[in-house]
């Protein structure tokens, strides 16, 4: 916390309470002197062993989205992938039969 009435020290609380156990507050006062650390005070030391506690967090790395293209380009790229055609030179057309069944040449008994 910022103090307004002492504009060259700054106090900072800490609070736990582990497990539903009692709480365990602490307290550090910084003393500054043209914005230099002169005195440090309060209960919350650090220790002269670092102290290592296990977490469950899980850090994954997400790759690097690739912004230079549009949805639609994107997906657009999967089909020309597939069908090779690009569907972003022209329509697709189909083709055309070229000749029309003849009903007179049923080859199917009836």
């Amino acid at each position: 916390m910022d103090d307004v009435f002492h504009k060259n020290r700054w106090e900072y609380l800490y609070s736990d309470q582990p497990s539903g156990e009692d709480r365990v507050q602490k307290q550090i006062t910084l003393f500054f002197d043209d914005d230099k650390i002169v005195g440090i005070q309060g209960d919350f030391r650090p220790s002269a062993t670092p102290v290592v506690k296990s977490s469950n967090e899980i850090t994954v790395d997400i790759p690097k989205r690739d912004l230079e293209k549009t949805l639609w380009e994107k997906v657009s790229s999967v089909f020309t992938t597939l069908v090779g055609y690009d569907v972003l030179d022209e329509p697709f057309i189909p083709d055309k039969p070229t000749a029309k069944p003849d009903s007179t040449s049923n080859p199917l008994p009836l």
